[in-house]
């Protein structure tokens, strides 16, 4: 990109691929984080104003909705993390704010207690009054308060966590641990161990193409209870802190596991139409695309028979 904007590399008029290896992640310097950028942001955690940032690349998971399962996790040096913060921070106070917000918007932000305690204290260091991570709810069932302690000593609000599905059945074929059973059981308690400790959960659930009415309904039961399980805390501003729900329909982008098995007729109804999204099913790019391109799938229709439109797949999981 430096290349690109220094003018260093030119338009031609075939592809480019362009390569730049680091050794090491500490080579990379802090993000450039212009204030009047900053100043555009509309994002707010738990009341307070906040900015993104990420602390590693790669994801160790390996759900197979997913691109970029099993990566290699490359975490960013302290150093580099804490100049990030330190940067956000004081645009925070350069543009008059009272309260300071910060998002780590990558799925290895909360992965064990000492990852958390690291984070905490960074945040801590900069004068953040709240912030938000991601974790996986197999690790706030495993460490509870030592993997939350930390995080909510230091102003740590809200977590994000990928629940996925309600159905038992659709989390195997997720295979979201690497081969290890992720069990339904551990996303209700994980939610109940969250907001006990006063910590709100922002949820995330996807509803599948081979899915049943009971996968249906068992996934909308889960959804019900997220968002009416009490949270033992409040925002900045004093506000009761709730529980959200996000919920999408699963698209089975091509680099992952789903598009290769729905091509290779492994999940029985369903089938994807490809030239739906230009043959492509990427998800970022200029032929990418985030629709729904099922010719069938087994998702039931309100009259009870097998869908074989994409249509029927939207409205089925109740979200508050």
């Amino acid at each position: 990109m430096l290349q690109i904007a220094s003018g260093e590399v030119r338009k031609v008029s075939k592809p480019t691929v362009l390569v730049h290896s680091f050794a090491r992640l500490e080579d990379l310097p802090p993000p450039s984080r212009p204030t009047a950028l900053l100043d555009r942001y509309n994002f707010m955690i738990a009341g307070a104003p906040a900015y993104h940032t990420i602390s590693a690349l790669g994801c160790p998971f390996t759900c197979n909705f997913c691109e970029s399962g099993i990566e290699s996790v490359r975490t960013f040096s302290r150093q580099m993390i804490s100049d990030d913060l330190g940067t956000i921070s004081a645009a925070h106070d350069q543009l008059g704010h009272k309260k300071k917000a910060v998002m780590f918007f990558d799925d290895v932000g909360l992965m064990s207690p000492k990852q958390v305690e690291r984070l905490s204290s960074l945040v801590e260091k900069h004068h953040f009054d709240t912030w938000r991570a991601f974790t996986h709810a197999y690790l706030v069932v495993k460490h509870k308060e030592a993997l939350l302690g930390s995080f909510t000593r230091t102003g740590g609000r809200r977590i994000g966590i990928g629940i996925e599905t309600g159905s038992q059945r659709s989390l195997d074929l997720i295979n979201k641990r690497n081969g290890k059973k992720q069990f339904v059981s551990d996303h209700y308690a994980a939610v109940s161990i969250a907001n006990e400790n006063g910590v709100a959960v922002d949820a995330f659930t996807m509803i599948y193409p081979w899915e049943s009415e009971s996968d249906l309904k068992a996934t909308n039961e889960l959804v019900e209870f997220v968002v009416s399980n009490r949270v033992d805390g409040k925002d900045e501003d004093g506000r009761p802190l709730k529980n959200h729900v996000d919920s999408t329909i699963m698209s089975p982008f091509q680099g992952t596991k789903f598009y290769d098995l729905i091509n290779l007729g492994k999940i029985p109804h369903v089938q994807i139409d490809s030239s739906h999204d230009p043959g492509m099913l990427y998800y970022k790019g200029i032929n990418g695309g985030s629709g729904w391109p099922y010719l069938k799938s087994s998702c039931p229709a309100p009259n009870n028979k097998r869908c074989n439109v994409t249509e029927t797949l939207s409205d089925r999981v109740t979200v508050k």
